[in-house]
């Protein structure tokens, strides 16, 4: 798998995770702060808290030495038995 600057070997880098955790506690600080709509301290506190348990769940599996962002063979194989047997399952009623 070929690593860019976000991903490597598979993982999120560790500069991805830390501001993906700081953005997250600034958009929530910054709602709570800050006196705006009920409707727009909800999608500010949501999007902070989607970007903080993205980080976790990239950090847990990283302690786990998972890798959830490749392409590995067994995904590839995978999607070409789901796409045969769903053309499989199509019966011609004629």
């Amino acid at each position: 798998m070929r690593d860019n600057y976000v991903v490597k070997n598979g993982q999120l880098r560790w500069w991805v995770l830390v501001l993906f955790i700081v953005s997250g506690i600034g958009l929530i600080f910054f709602a709570a702060v800050f006196g705006f709509s009920y409707f727009t301290r909800t999608i500010l506190s949501g999007f902070g808290l989607f970007l903080m348990a993205v980080a976790g769940y990239s950090g847990q599996s990283s302690a786990l030495r998972l890798r959830p962002f490749d392409n590995a063979p067994w995904r590839r194989v995978r999607k070409t038995y789901s796409e045969e047997k769903a053309s499989s399952s199509v019966v011609d009623k004629e």
